[in-house]
C-alpha cells in the first residue's frame, strides 16, 4: 500500500489529510495519507525512508527550507523558488526526492473558477514560500504585483510604508502570511483597512478558519473576499496528477 502526507509544522491547521483520505476512498485506491509535523526539513529524507513514503506536501514553515535537502526541483519549482509537493521514487535508502510547486496553478484556477478576472495590480502581503508561487502565478498572467515585507529588499514594501500608500489603486489583495490561521484566529495584520475601495478583492490563502479577520474587514469595506480552500483543493488536485502520473509509469 502506497503512503502519501504532509510535511510541516503544525499541522492543527490542516484539512489535506482527511481530503486525501476522502478522495482515495472514494476512488477505490488504496492508499494511506498521514499528517508528519516536523520541526526540521532536514529529517525530511530519513521520514521518507523510515515511513515508506511515495510522495508527499509541504506546508509551512518549510516550503523554502526544505529545498536544499531535496535532490532535484522541476522548472516551475525552481523558478518560484519554492516546493509545496514531493515525488519520492527509488526504494530502501536509495531514494529520490523531486520538488514540484502546484500553488501557482491552484491560486490561478481559484480565480477562473469563482469568475475573478487576472487583476491588473496586486499587493501580496508576505514574501514566503506561498507568497512566491502566487506571484509567479500572478505574474504570467500579467498582472504588475507589489510585494511587502517585514524585512523589505529591492522593491518591496515595509509594512509601516503601507499607511500612506495607495491601497484603493490595486484590484487585489493577497494576504500570503499565516496570520490569522487558526488557532490563532485573533491575530490580525498591521493593514490600513480604511484605505481600501469598494470593489477590490481581497484573497485570503487562510482556509482555517474560512473567514479571517483580514477577510471581515475586507467585506465590511465592499470588498469582494475569497479564503484559500479552493486554492488547497485545486493544487492538491494537480499534485494527484502527479502523483498519479508517476504510479502509472
Amino acid at each position: 500500500m502506497r503512503r502519501y502526507g504532509l510535511v510541516g509544522f503544525p499541522l492543527s491547521h490542516s484539512f489535506s489529510e482527511r481530503w486525501f483520505n476522502d478522495k482515495f476512498r472514494s476512488s477505490g485506491i488504496e492508499v494511506i495519507y498521514r499528517n508528519y509535523p516536523l520541526r526540521d526539513p532536514a529529517e525530511v529524507r530519513r521520514l521518507a525512508i523510515g515511513e515508506d513514503l511515495s510522495g508527499f506536501n509541504v506546508t509551512i514553515p518549510h516550503k523554502e527550507s526544505i529545498i536544499p535537502f531535496l535532490d532535484q526541483l522541476d522548472n516551475e519549482a525552481e523558478a518560484i523558488g519554492a516546493v509545496n509537493l514531493v515525488t519520492v521514487t527509488g526504494g530502501g535508502t536509495d531514494i529520490l526526492l523531486k520538488g514540484y510547486n502546484t500553488d501557482h496553478r491552484g491560486f490561478a484556477a481559484s480565480l477562473v473558477q469563482n469568475g475573478v478576472r487576472m487583476p491588473s495590480r496586486a499587493l501580496a502581503l508576505g514574501t514566503g514560500g506561498s507568497a512566491r508561487a502566487v506571484c509567479y502565478a500572478l505574474r504570467r498572467g500579467g498582472c504588475h504585483v507589489q510585494m511587502v515585507s517585514r524585512n523589505p529588499s529591492g522593491d518591496q514594501l515595509g509594512w509601516e510604508m503601507l499607511a500612506d500608500y495607495d491601497i484603493a489603486g490595486f484590484d487585489m489583495v493577497v494576504n500570503c502570511t499565516p496570520v490569522g490561521m487558526y488557532p490563532d484566529t485573533d491575530a490580525e495584520l498591521p493593514f490600513p483597512y480604511q484605505r481600501l475601495r469598494w470593489g477590490q478583492t481581497l484573497y485570503d490563502l487562510i482556509y482555517n478558519p474560512a473567514e479571517t479577520l483580514f477577510l471581515k474587514r475586507g467585506k465590511e469595506a465592499g470588498c469582494r473576499t475569497l479564503n484559500g480552500l479552493d486554492m488547497l483543493l485545486l493544487q492538491a488536485e494537480a499534485g494527484w496528477g502527479i502523483w498519479s502520473g508517476l504510479n502509472e509509469q
